[in-house]
């Protein structure tokens, strides 16, 4: 018995986002962000990184939500930082595809 395999090549942009502590102001990124996605226009992308942002957070809308606007979402959904009274996910996965 034989089977066949289709592979597909896509040109996917990379993204890796690390801001240093006490760099985190989120308006910024958001900016640099949205000037990328423009630029780059509905191509699959990826951005990872950490920018010191709690998505779990309501601070964190804007930034989230300029990722739902070009059809990119967090494929992280559980807690990246864990303390005894916290749980937070400060690091981040975004991709506008999902058949990874």
């Amino acid at each position: 018995m034989s089977s066949a395999a289709s592979v597909c090549c896509q040109e996917v942009g990379l993204l890796d986002v690390r801001l240093s502590n006490g760099d985190t102001d989120l308006g910024v990124v958001i900016d640099s962000l949205n000037s990328y996605f423009c630029q780059i226009g509905p191509n699959h992308h990826i951005l990872t990184g950490d920018v010191n942002s709690d998505v779990y957070k309501p601070e964190s809308k804007a930034y989230t939500d300029l990722h739902c606007s070009y059809n990119s979402q967090n494929s992280i959904m559980i807690p990246t930082q864990i303390c005894s009274a916290t749980q937070t996910c400060i690091d981040h996965l975004f991709m506008n595809f999902d058949n990874f």
